[in-house]
């Protein structure tokens, strides 16, 4: 058996690209500012977007108001401060206007840029409380996008910067896998480590089938990194999600890399086309926007930086 999900754009993508482009969307709070300097840190060859989206007043009167001109001067210093290139660095202000929210003009300026990433702080200026205010990033990753998205958590557990960091990628045997190594290759420098892992539910008959996994050990092999692929059995009184953390921990994780679902959608949307073949909605489609289980825990739980595939 060999893992035919592959995408072919990801097929050759076998080495490590320090050029990626990552938008980082700002808005003037400490959390946007970490967002950006961790942008910083993995720029390495690549391009910087800096953007602040202007938020309808209507819709922003309970949050704090600072004005797009003080957050570009300010984001000018910081730039100035790292020592960033100027030639590689943009810094705007964008209208959302009546009709489209802060995570529809990010992601609209994100397409229109063709950036790699969408770099973002779990919250910005309205806090934590997400049912009081606007979640950017959850809408962002429910937007549809194609972006990988990375949300950056307030305190992560391994926050000190490190010459060497941990990246932890999720796996399933699902397309969005492929995709989720492609990303990490453009994160990663060579002097970082990573760690596949995939998690799956003993079967009282047989052994589990790890043949579909050995082709990250090729790709481990060819990208000359420190690398290594992990299959676990998911105890009886635990989750994936608890698993994980639990493996985050172990590695002191810096970067855990994961789809906005899997395997699971996909099991999802076969069986309702299998529950009413005459139905002739996309339900694949439909899917593959919707937040998975495993993500939507990782996503308000974070242990560190997150970066959601679609």
């Amino acid at each position: 058996m060999t893992f035919c999900c592959f995408v072919p754009e990801h097929l050759d993508n076998k080495c490590l690209r320090p050029t990626a482009t990552f938008l980082i969307g700002v808005d003037g709070s400490r959390q946007s500012y970490l967002a950006f300097e961790l942008a910083a840190r993995l720029r390495r060859q690549g391009r910087l977007a800096i953007v602040n989206v202007d938020e309808d007043l209507a819709a922003s009167r309970q949050l704090p108001q600072i004005s797009g001109e003080f957050i570009t001067e300010e984001y000018k210093a910081h730039c100035e401060y790292l020592q960033l290139p100027s030639n590689r660095i943009t810094i705007s202000c964008e209208e959302s206007g009546a009709t489209n929210s802060v995570a529809q003009q990010l992601l609209h300026v994100a397409e229109r840029e063709r950036v790699d990433f969408l770099v973002l702080g779990a919250h910005g200026k309205g806090g934590p409380a997400v049912d009081q205010v606007h979640h950017v990033p959850r809408e962002v990753v429910s937007g549809g996008t194609l972006i990988p998205t990375i949300v950056v958590p307030p305190t992560p557990v391994n926050s000190v910067i490190s010459k060497q960091s941990v990246f932890v990628v999720a796996v399933d045997k699902s397309e969005t896998a492929t995709r989720c190594l492609n990303a990490t290759l453009k994160l990663m420098r060579p002097v970082d480590i990573l760690r596949i892992i995939h998690f799956y539910e003993k079967s009282r008959v047989g052994e589990y089938d790890m043949q579909p996994f050995n082709w990250y050990n090729d790709v481990i092999e060819e990208a000359q990194i420190d690398g290594q692929v992990d299959i676990q059995p998911i105890e009886p009184t635990s989750t994936i999600a608890e698993s994980l953390q639990d493996y985050l921990s172990v590695h002191d994780a810096a970067y855990l890399v994961l789809g906005l679902n899997g395997e699971g959608a996909k099991k999802k949307s076969q069986a309702s086309k299998n529950a009413d073949p005459e139905d002739g909605q996309d339900i694949t489609g439909e899917e593959s926007h919707r937040i998975g289980g495993l993500t939507s825990a990782m996503l308000f739980s974070p242990r560190c930086v997150l970066c959601l595939c679609p």
